[in-house]
């Protein structure tokens, strides 16, 4: 006899018993039971989390623009605002960023506008993706 027909002969045996076990002899309820006893004695998990003090962004951005105009010397530039206008540079990202391929660019760059592949392709789009349902 082959391993097939032997396992395709006792596979029903098998699972039979095991329906039998875990239904008619209670099986199934009293591990029900027992979880759901457990679960309940137990204290919950909860997340205690520092929370950090409200910090508005442009007053900490304005206060580090004026600390920088004070070291390099206000006079210097004859009351010219050398920051007026400027947008702080993106935060380095580590090499193992979770942004992969995109991580060396500007998170402000608009990128490539694709709107008009719709028409140039002439519905070909939207028959593939209808192919695809």
């Amino acid at each position: 006899m082959k391993k097939s027909e032997l396992k395709a002969l006792n596979k029903p045996i098998v699972e039979e018993c095991i329906r039998e076990s875990l239904f008619k002899e209670g099986i199934l309820s009293s591990i029900i039971s027992e979880i759901m006893i457990g679960v309940s004695q137990t204290q919950p998990i909860v997340e205690n989390k520092q929370q950090k003090p409200q910090v508005n962004p442009m007053k900490e951005l304005n206060a580090r623009k004026n600390k920088l105009l004070d070291e390099i010397g206000r006079d210097s530039f004859k009351g010219v605002d050398v920051f007026e206008g400027t947008t702080p540079a993106p935060a380095p990202r580590a090499k193992n960023s979770q942004y992969g391929a995109m991580k060396d660019m500007d998170p402000n760059d608009p990128g490539v506008n694709i709107d008009s592949l719709m028409e140039v392709m002439g519905g070909t789009w939207k028959a593939l993706a209808k192919g695809n349902k």
